[in-house]
């Protein structure tokens, strides 16, 4: 539990610094800061590029920490979520 809590807790203080640069383009590569990517995109109202070097479904499966009950939903989530940021 205390890794899931320091990846949320990352991401969030990833999310602040980044949004306290005011950057005019926001670019990020990680399949954990997808929603803090769009959450950039709503708060900055500036264009976030999501550059995925992965296949995600396969990343969702292979990531332990997620109960398998919910991998369908986190697959769910995650491509709602890809699809709200531009991709490259």
């Amino acid at each position: 539990i205390k890794g899931k809590v320091n990846r949320l807790v990352s991401g969030y203080k990833a999310y602040k610094l980044a949004k306290n640069l005011k950057a005019d383009v926001y670019h990020f590569h990680d399949l954990d800061f997808v929603i803090y990517g769009n959450l950039l995109k709503l708060t900055t109202k500036k264009p976030v590029i999501f550059d995925i070097h992965e296949i995600y479904e396969m990343v969702i499966e292979n990531r332990s920490w997620i109960p398998p009950i919910l991998k369908p939903v986190v697959r769910l989530v995650v491509k709602i979520d890809t699809g709200r940021v531009t991709k490259v």
